[in-house]
C-alpha cells in the first residue's frame, strides 16, 4: 500500500524521507559498536535478513589482516527473540565457518557475543547472488553456468571431506563477484549461510523429531522422510541449481506437499525441453539428471566427480 503525502513540496519530501529511513531508524543494531574477541566493529546498515538472523555491513579499523568492510550477522533482531536451539545452531556454523578457509566458501573472521545476542564477522562479498543474476538477466551463457557450477562442486566437495553436508544449497545462498555474462574469466563465486550445516552423521534424528532442516524446493526426496541421509542431497540440491541456471526455473514448484510429493516421485523435464530456445544438449541433460536421481546411489559420488563430468563431459557444442 503506498502513501500519499500532501503539502509544501519539501515537507512533503522530508515526511517521505522519514518513512522511508523509520525501518533504519527502528533497528536496534544500526550505529552501534559491537566488540568481537579480536576487533571493534560499527554497524552501518542491514544488507539480508534470514528466519532467524539478519546479516549487515559493518567497518573496522583495528585490524590490518582485516578488511576495512566487513559482513556482520546477528542472530535474532532482538536478543529476547533467540531460542537455545538457535544459539546452539549458530555456534555450530560459528566453528564450521571458523574450520574452512576455501576461495568459494566465505571466510570468518571474528565472533562475540551483544547483549545476548551472538554475532560472527565476515568478509563482504560484493556481489549479486545467483538468485538475482537468474532473476534479472536469464538466460545464461552456457560457459557462465558450467564455471559456477564447477566452483559451487569444489565449495561443497571441501565441506564433504570435513565430514560435513551444507543442506541447504539454492540460488540465493551463492554470491557471484563478477556478473558479467560475456566472459567467465575472472568469475567467484561464494557459499554463504552456513546455519543449516550438519555432521554427516545422526542427521536423521533430526529429522525424525519432525523438524525439516533446508528449503522444501531444494530439498532431496530424502531430506522428506526419516531416513538418515549424507553428502549427497548437497549433489542432488546443486543439481537443482544447475537447473535453475540453464531453465531460469526450477523443476518442481508448487506448496510444501506438492513440492515433498514431486521430489520423492515425480521426476523432472529435461532442460532441453524446459527451454527449448537455450539448445541444451542431451549431454548437459543427462549430467544435470544424474544429479536429480531420486536415490542416492544413482548420482554422483562426490562433488568432486560432478566437477569432473561438468569438465569432461560438457560438449563443445553447448558451450556459449
Amino acid at each position: 500500500m503506498h502513501k500519499h503525502f500532501h503539502g509544501d513540496p519539501t515537507q512533503v519530501r522530508l515526511r517521505w524521507a522519514k518513512a522511508s529511513l523509520q525501518p533504519l531508524l527502528d533497528d536496534q543494531f544500526i550505529g552501534r559498536k559491537l566488540a568481537g574477541n579480536f576487533a571493534e566493529y560499527t554497524i552501518i546498515m542491514p544488507i539480508a535478513e534470514g528466519g532467524n538472523s539478519r546479516v549487515y555491513q559493518a567497518i573496522q579499523t583495528t585490524r590490518k589482516d582485516v578488511p576495512t568492510i566487513v559482513a556482520l550477522k546477528v542472530l535474532a533482531k532482538d536478543a529476547r527473540e533467540i531460542s537455545p536451539e538457535d544459539k546452539t545452531g549458530f555456534v555450530d556454523e560459528l566453528r564450521v565457518m571458523l574450520m574452512l578457509k576455501h576461495p568459494n566458501i566465505v571466510r570468518v573472521f571474528d565472533f562475540g557475543e551483544h547483549d545476548d545476542a551472538l554475532f560472527l564477522v565476515s568478509e563482504y562479498v560484493a556481489g549479486p547472488s545467483i538468485r538475482n543474476i537468474i532473476d534479472r538477466l536469464y538466460p545464461l551463457p552456457l560457459r557462465y553456468t558450467r564455471e559456477a557450477l564447477c566452483q559451487l562442486c569444489s565449495g561443497l566437495g571441501a565441506l564433504h571431506k570435513e565430514g560435513l553436508v551444507y543442506r541447504d544449497m539454492k540460488p540465493g545462498n551463492v554470491i557471484c563477484t563478477n556478473s558479467d555474462m560475456q566472459t567467465n574469466e575472472g568469475i567467484l563465486v561464494k557459499i554463504v549461510d552456513f546455519g543449516a550445516v550438519s555432521p554427516a552423521t545422526g542427521i536423521e534424528t533430526e529429522s525424525g523429531a519432525g523438524v525439516i532442516i533446508g528449503t522444501p524446493q531444494y530439498m532431496a526426496p530424502e531430506q522428506f522422510g526419516n531416513s538418515p541421509y549424507d553428502h549427497r542431497v548437497d549433489i542432488y540440491a546443486l543439481g537443482l541449481v544447475a537447473y535453475e541456471l540453464l531453465t531460469g526455473a526450477p523443476p518442481f514448484g508448487g506448496g510444501f506437499l506438492d513440492l515433498m510429493r514431486q521430489h520423492m516421485a515425480a521426476t523432472p523435464k529435461p532442460p532441453s525441453e524446459m527451454a527449448p530456445a537455450q539448445r541444451i544438449s542431451e549431454h548437459i541433460d543427462a549430467l544435470v539428471l544424474k544429479a536429480l536421481a531420486k536415490e542416492p546411489g544413482e548420482r554422483y559420488r562426490t562433488a568432486d566427480e560432478f566437477a569432473d563430468a561438468l569438465r569432461n563431459d560438457w560438449p563443445n557444442g553447448g558451450w556459449r
